[in-house]
């Protein structure tokens, strides 16, 4: 079913070389020729995924031990390289039986076809016992055999879709490994990594549109089924009636022939048309039926005003405060007016600075999201923010994520159209609740935040471009991350010591800026991981032990889509989500 990298030479799955015996690898050197040999030979994969996984398991220990910054790059190496050949060799394996199995047990090819040259023979001797008994009285026995094989048409289909589902059920579970491995594992073994996740990916998409196929044709058959026990129980008793009363059989054999061109229309007829992109529609299947009705319906940026209950007290109160606008200015102008300017940087939004990138159409669609992304593993922030008790951060699909977090703000499937009040923070007057047996509780709020999702998705990467303006540092983009959620996320007042380029894609994000020169007014944490974080809570800051904040003049502005806001190094920033949002930020120096 996967697409294996057969084309690399064994030699690439080896051991990490001189950085792995500097943190006492040497006990593994033995391994390189161990995998040569299994890739040559499919006896021994049962010796490379025991191998492999005793190894994967001292990496993954070495990984949890310490701050993660303290482990050395060669364990993380060597988890990517095991993790991929443990769940190559599980798949080799577990593909080998489940053929065998089925070809064994039920007499039909577990490829996707297979089953059906089995069956081409039950369905044409259906027709055959259709037409034999035209017009004339139905015998029972003829028609329990004819029953007996629509029912081992059902077995053969419903063994072919078990085999189905369990196979599913394996890539699943190898692409969440594989995923982790990209999540933790490090950079030496990245390309062979994304060749193998691509592969199991599109193995995946296939193996849906199969399953869909599978399940679309079984329900068609129970349909037709019940459709040809009543005819033929019509034309049974039409025969009898005729015989017992003398009248000419011209009519029965009229019924007899209109049937079984019936019954031949049932079993040859082709299945209904498929899409163009069948591998969206599979995507789009998979959605809630919330998120797909009225899809494919225009869409504009929804006119709601309902995200104005979620902007912080004070915000936008003043013209003068708020970012001024300027579309696409050249580099020169942005190097000397804004990026370099006398008095120091000054933040500034772009305007018509992203009509090049394919995401602000692509974006919208919440099945177009799941199509590339949706069975990818991803790290998902639980909570209002970093900063609250409570908070913490769990691996989910971003299927899961869209379905428990964005799906009900979505009724048609397009981002753009969803409500603010739909989904909000449990710290506003819009917040979304949960409402059983009389109590009310605040859901919580889920945020795919300062991901790296472009790395870990090649193919969400197509969809976006790095603008121009990151050119202008000396040592070039050092991070490009994703921040997609539902309206309520936050991001606490905090400064970066790059620049940054905050793209918004799809939906509104309000920003707070403060200049530098205030930063002690602004009461940062004195010590621990969050010393460039605020202890003010902006939307609702206690002025008793934070007195000097509410003096200290700030700029503000509401990004909306095809926008890119230029933060300065060192400005203090606030960023919430007044809707559905996805903005990519580029930090570069």
């Amino acid at each position: 079913m996967v697409s294996y990298p057969h084309e690399l030479p064994p030699t690439n799955y080896v051991c990490v070389g001189a950085d792995w015996d500097a943190v006492g690898g040497l006990q593994c050197v033995g391994f390189r020729g161990k995998a040569a040999l299994a890739w040559q030979d499919d006896a021994c994969w049962q010796d490379v995924h025991f191998a492999a996984g005793a190894l994967q398991e001292i990496c993954w220990e070495k990984l949890h031990t310490g701050h993660w910054m303290d482990v050395h790059p060669a364990w993380r190496d060597a988890y990517t390289l095991y993790t991929v050949l443990v769940l190559i060799a599980g798949l080799t394996l577990s593909t080998a039986a489940c053929r065998h199995c089925v070809h064994a047990q039920h007499g039909c090819d577990s490829r996707s076809s297979g089953w059906q040259h089995q069956l081409q023979p039950v369905q044409a001797k259906l027709t055959a016992l259709s037409e034999q008994y035209q017009g004339q009285p139905w015998h029972q026995q003829h028609w329990q055999l004819s029953q007996q094989q629509q029912d081992q048409q059902e077995q053969q289909q419903g063994h072919y879709l078990l085999c189905l589902q369990q196979q599913q059920s394996r890539l699943l579970n190898m692409l969440k490994q594989l995923d982790l491995a990209a999540i933790m594992g490090g950079p030496r073994f990245r390309p062979l990594l994304d060749k193998v996740i691509a592969a199991v990916d599109q193995s995946l998409l296939h193996m849906q549109l199969l399953l869909q196929q599978q399940q679309q044709s079984s329900l068609q058959g129970s349909i037709h089924g019940a459709e040809s026990n009543s005819a033929l129980g019509a034309t049974a008793a039409t025969g009898a009636a005729a015989g017992r009363n003398s009248v000419s059989i011209n009519g029965s054999e009229a019924a007899g022939q209109a049937h079984s061109n019936a019954k031949r229309r049932c079993l040859h007829a082709p299945h209904p048309v498929q899409p163009a992109d069948k591998a969206e529609q599979c995507a789009r299947n998979a959605m809630p039926f919330s998120c797909r009705q009225q899809h494919g319906t225009a869409h504009t940026q929804s006119s709601d005003s309902s995200w104005k209950q979620l902007l912080p007290p004070g915000s936008m109160r003043a013209a003068s405060a708020v970012v001024r606008v300027v579309d696409a200015p050249s580099l020169e102008q942005f190097l000397t007016s804004y990026m370099m300017a006398p008095g120091g940087p000054i933040p500034i939004v772009l305007g018509r600075a992203m009509t090049n990138w394919p995401a602000l159409i692509k974006w919208q669609d919440l099945a177009y999201l799941s199509k590339v992304a949706g069975r990818r593993t991803v790290p998902i922030e639980v909570g209002q923010h970093y900063l609250q008790e409570g908070w913490g951060t769990t691996l989910m699909t971003l299927d899961e994520f869209i379905r428990q977090h964005l799906a009900e703000s979505s009724t048609s499937g397009h981002l753009a159209a969803a409500p603010a009040n739909a989904v909000a923070g449990p710290n506003t007057a819009a917040s979304s609740t949960i409402v059983q047996a009389g109590s009310v509780a605040a859901k919580p709020v889920g945020y795919l935040a300062q991901h790296q999702l472009f790395d870990h998705v090649p193919a969400l990467a197509a969809d976006v471009v790095t603008p121009d303006y990151c050119m202008l540092g000396e040592n070039g983009v050092s991070s490009i991350n994703a921040w997609f959620g539902p309206a309520g996320t936050v991001t606490p007042l905090h400064q970066d010591p790059e620049h940054n380029l905050l793209a918004q894609v799809v939906g509104r994000k309000y920003v707070r800026l403060y200049d530098p020169a205030h930063s002690e007014q602004l009461y940062p944490h004195k010590e621990g991981m969050h010393t460039n974080t605020s202890q003010v809570d902006v939307e609702h800051p206690d002025l008793v032990q934070f007195p000097r904040f509410g003096k200290v003049p700030y700029l503000d502005l509401v990004l909306e889509p095809g926008q890119i806001l230029y933060i300065p190094p060192k400005w203090w920033h606030f960023v919430k989500g007044l809707t559905i949002s996805f903005s990519v930020s580029f930090w570069w120096s």
